[in-house]
């Protein structure tokens, strides 16, 4: 058997060598037309068989003749030849050929004929179209025909016509005939396995079988994988169609093979190349071809690519892939592990808003997967082109961000974006502000407690900058976002700019309250902007500071104490012992004022946000995110918020009792403590609560209020007011104040947030920035930094610290320079 194939017309162009048929000779010819046969449809295959004494016996036979000479009838081993190959041939993957349709019994039969072909000839005699008779049928050493596949139906019991019908494709043979009926002699053409009737064109039940299998995606392929899926839109052909597969493309080299420009082919030679292990030059190179060899002298291996059109296309036009260069000429193989091929082979790595892996993580996959060695600085660059084949690139981002805002806003009802720019010298804009927030969050924000907590994290980009974010607390005590923007740095401006911009939801009143560290620029807007809200430091970093500056370490823990005491006598009783270690440190408290950072003194309702820490940790999601484009970052954002969102709502309708699960968590603690206290009545709904250390409190559940000052400031029941209820049973749930109830917690999430479409859909307004620029920021020297650098306070968590040790008398505390201890 012969095996053959030939180039559609449309890429041919003017090369005559592709009009030539081409032989397949070996393995590795038949992998390279299976992976040309997924990108390019138009490639039949053909089959040259060739006669011996047994099929003539056969054919004869069938026709009801009697053999001219003695038949040998296969015996077992033969059987066993037969089955073999008709498994080899059902698992090999061929293309469907077109079935053929029903013609006028006295037209002249047209057959394709492939002349023979050794193991070297290759596309050096054209294919000849001869009229078929009867007596070139039998001069004929070769029968074409088109490449079945021989159905796994078919049992030893129909015999050995049955196998010269699967295994010749002998034409002439009908199913009668098969099966021992009359002896209707039919053309070849009436007897394809695709048939024409009056309803139209039917598959054969082989050609069917194989049609079924190649339209399977979970078919299994020869290689190892399955093929790509290609949608087709009927509205491409020719190279738009062998070209929609392109991400899918594998390292094979063909004749024929089509890429997206020179750039992607001579990308693709080299990571074909160093898959092989081997090394190639460019001997010629011009915008409109090029031609690469084999670094070996003797060794045969090349590939000449031609520019296929105006559009940049690069097709392959010959191709020698066979070698025969030396160890020593291979060796250099990875030299043509470039940043550019590198980045292109982690690409898929950083798809779909991914972080990656690091430069050192790049290294021992180049190592592991394709045995090449990188230096860590060929490793960081080639991480920063892969980012921006996945992500695009810093400045690209900067110029689609005002579509971007269009697009988002248009595809999220009640979303608020802002976008300012300057004027560059030198012509355009350049980006300066951008704020946005979703309308989902807008519309939650009704439902929210009215604490605001904001903070700043610095950006990891090429341009720098800072993310500023506004957060507040959910009915569940969870992290709710309220409004995000992008500046140029933690200044005055930027952060009054922002204060303006949040305030068109986030309204000024006496009741909002503002948590943020001890920024100054935080101070300043907010003194501008939001004149009636209250505004308190976060505890946290105030111990950091007095941790930091203060001796004993103990005076940083009463000082917390004292800002979480829920009365002004508790937080007395622990400033005076504050006074008592630290004279200093009480008076640096005293100047920062106890109503900024006390809650006993504080005007308006903290509730239990003492810090700053969902802010923080609203910081810390967004991580990875802050070293990508704006517009990656943008999406990395609203797919995290949307996802909170869906999870939370979806949790929040399932919920079937009156409170929030962490809240009715806590309720229940208190209800455990609240068991071993003693209960008097004083009036209606008014009550003595005594704890076992003899505290009197009195409870007043009508007006939710308890002496404890823990009801009143946070809004769930204290253990002395659950005492109360449950000495005249009144239901816990009705004492929790409304803010954490299922119905608001469902309300806060009722808003949805979509993902935003392509640009194409939108139709931008003449007002909009379409040429705006990046930043014009001046990059410090050096690599750009990954960790921040701690505030005052804060310590880098570590593993077991090491100690110094003398080498001399192996104790510690000391070196052997200083070491005065006898030996």
């Amino acid at each position: 058997m012969k095996l053959s194939y030939q180039y559609p017309e449309w890429l041919l162009e003017d090369d005559d060598d592709l009009d030539m048929p081409q032989h397949i000779t070996d393995d590795d010819e038949v992998s390279v037309f299976i992976e040309m046969r997924r990108s390019i449809e138009e490639v039949p295959l053909y089959v040259t068989i060739g006669r011996h004494t047994l099929a003539v016996m056969q054919i004869e036979e069938a026709k009801g003749g009697q053999p001219s000479q003695p038949v040998r009838v296969p015996d077992a081993d033969d059987e066993a030849i037969i089955e073999e190959q008709m498994h080899e041939f059902a698992i090999s993957e061929t293309p469907l050929t077109i079935p053929q349709t029903n013609r006028d019994a006295n037209m002249p039969i047209i057959r394709l004929r492939s002349p023979a072909s050794g193991a070297k000839d290759k596309g050096k005699k054209p294919i000849v179209a001869e009229e078929d008779s009867d007596s070139d049928s039998d001069s004929d050493d070769d029968i074409v025909v088109p490449v079945l596949r021989p159905s796994v139906e078919d049992t030893l019991e129909k015999g050995r016509a049955v196998r010269r019908k699967l295994i010749f494709g002998i034409p002439g043979i009908t199913d009668n005939a098969v099966d021992g009926g009359e002896d209707e002699t039919e053309s070849s053409g009436e007897n394809m396995e695709a048939t024409s009737t009056e309803e139209g064109i039917h598959y054969g039940r082989f050609d069917q079988a194989l049609h079924d299998m190649l339209n399977d995606p979970n078919t299994p392929t020869l290689l190892g994988r399955d093929a790509p899926p290609v949608y087709n839109d009927r509205e491409t052909s020719g190279v738009d169609s062998a070209l929609s597969d392109f991400v899918y493309e594998g390292d094979e080299m063909f004749v024929g093979h089509v890429f997206k420009s020179k750039t992607a082919c001579k990308i693709k030679l080299a990571i074909h190349a160093i898959n092989r292990k081997f090394h190639f030059k460019t001997t010629r190179s011009s915008p409109d071809f090029m031609v690469v060899e084999c670094v070996g002298h003797a060794c045969p291996w090349r590939v000449y690519a031609a520019k296929l059109d105006e559009s940049g296309n690069f097709q392959i036009r010959q191709a020698q892939l066979s070698h025969t260069c030396t160890v020593d000429e291979r060796r250099n193989y990875h030299k043509l592990a470039t940043t550019q091929v590198i980045g292109e082979i982690l690409q898929s790595r950083f798809v779909g808003i991914k972080r990656g892996p690091s430069a050192a993580g790049i290294q021992k996959i180049l190592l592991d997967e394709l045995n090449v060695n990188v230096s860590y600085w060929k490793a960081w660059r080639a991480r920063e082109l892969a980012m921006e084949h996945a992500m695009g690139t810093m400045v690209g981002s900067y110029a689609l961000l005002p579509t971007y805002l269009a697009l988002l806003q248009a595809s999220n009802e009640g979303t608020i974006c802002y976008l300012e720019h300057k004027n560059d010298a030198e012509g355009g804009s350049r980006f300066k502000y951008c704020f946005v927030a979703y309308g989902a969050s807008v519309s939650g924000y009704p439902s929210m407690r009215k604490v605001v907590v904001v903070d700043g994290t610095s950006l990891k980009g090429k341009y720098g900058g800072c993310l500023l974010s506004a957060v507040a607390q959910d009915a569940n005590f969870q992290i709710f976002p309220l409004a995000f923007g992008v500046v140029d740095s933690e200044n005055d401006s930027a952060w009054e700019w922002f204060f303006h911009k949040l305030s068109t939801f986030v309204h000024d009143s006496p009741a909002l309250v503002f948590i943020s560290d001890r920024h100054a620029s935080i101070y300043t807007g907010l003194r501008r902007v939001y004149t009636e809200a209250e505004h308190a430091a976060c505890a946290v970093h105030l111990w950091r500071n007095v941790n930091a500056t203060y001796k004993p370490k103990r005076v940083a823990n009463l000082m917390s104490a004292a800002a979480r005491a829920f009365t002004i006598t508790e937080f007395n009783k622990k400033f005076i012992e504050i006074q008592k270690i630290s004279s200093a440190c009480a008076a640096y408290l005293v100047d920062i004022g106890f109503e900024h950072w006390t809650r006993a003194h504080f005007k308006g309702h903290r509730y239990n946000i003492m810090d700053s820490n969902i802010a923080e940790s609203w910081n810390a999601v967004l991580k990875e995110a802050r070293e990508y484009p704006l517009i990656t970052m943008f999406e990395y954002i609203r797919t995290t918020v949307m996802s909170w969102f869906a999870m939370r709502r979806a949790r929040a309708n399932r919920e079937m009792g009156t409170l929030t699960p962490n809240v009715r968590k806590l309720v229940e603690e208190n209800f455990n403590f609240s068991t071993a206290l003693a209960v008097r009545d004083i009036a209606d709904l008014e009550f003595q609560v005594q704890d076992p250390n003899g505290e009197c409190f009195t409870v007043k559940l009508g007006a939710a209020s308890c002496s404890c000052r823990e009801y009143d400031l946070i809004g769930i029941p204290c253990i002395h007011a659950l005492a109360a209820s449950t000495k005249i049973g009144f239901p816990s749930d009705a004492l929790v104040a409304p803010y954490y109830h299922v119905p608001t917690w469902r309300e806060s999430f009722a808003g949805k947030i979509y993902p935003v479409p392509s640009v194409g859909g939108l139709e931008i307004g003449s007002g909009t920035t379409t040429d705006l620029l990046p930043p014009e920021v001046r990059r410090p020297p050096g690599r750009p930094r990954k960790i921040r650098i701690l505030s005052r306070g804060e310590f880098k968590k570590s593993g077991q610290s090491s100690t110094r040790r003398c080498r001399r008398c192996g104790r510690t505390g000391h070196n052997k320079a200083s070491c005065r201890n006898p030996i």
